[in-house]
């Protein structure tokens, strides 16, 4: 019986070395990036950078951040900074469809997850949640958060 006592103080060491690593920290922010970002920005928010974004960058491209400048919502930049974001600007192969901008983190690892920012006519392209009309989130990696 004396041997409990320094195998689960053993138990808890282990855990929370496995907690604390850069590693489940990393997959802590990326599993919960959307619940995350509801508490920092708001559907409207997201829509107005987003639609600014399209005015500035009318065709398919990748946007680095460097390229924003200060136009880039800061509390987004908290969420999984080691893993993202990134920014690609989407033009459809249907003529009629409008551009939007995709916001996203994540690797080949993880999967995939972030933002689709349009115009509210546009319906999301592989959006799992709505926020608001043009404004979509999604995730690939199977463990989104609502």
């Amino acid at each position: 019986m004396k041997a409990a006592g320094p195998i689960i103080a053993l138990v808890l060491i282990l855990l929370a070395i496995a907690w604390f690593h850069p590693a489940c920290r990393i997959e802590r922010s990326f599993n919960n990036l959307e619940r995350n970002a509801r508490k920092v920005i708001t559907g409207p928010e997201l829509a107005a950078w987003g639609n600014d974004v399209l005015a500035k960058y009318p065709t398919n491209t990748t946007i680095h951040l460097r390229d924003l400048g200060t136009n880039f919502p800061p509390h987004l930049l908290k969420l999984a900074p080691e893993i993202g974001p990134s920014i690609d600007v989407m033009v459809s192969d249907d003529m009629d469809a409008p551009h939007w901008v995709l916001v996203f983190w994540g690797s080949g690892v993880l999967g995939h997850c972030g933002f689709e920012i349009g115009p509210t006519n546009f319906t999301g392209d592989r959006a799992h949640h709505r926020w608001q009309d043009g404004v979509y989130s999604f995730n690939d990696h199977g463990n989104g958060s609502p």
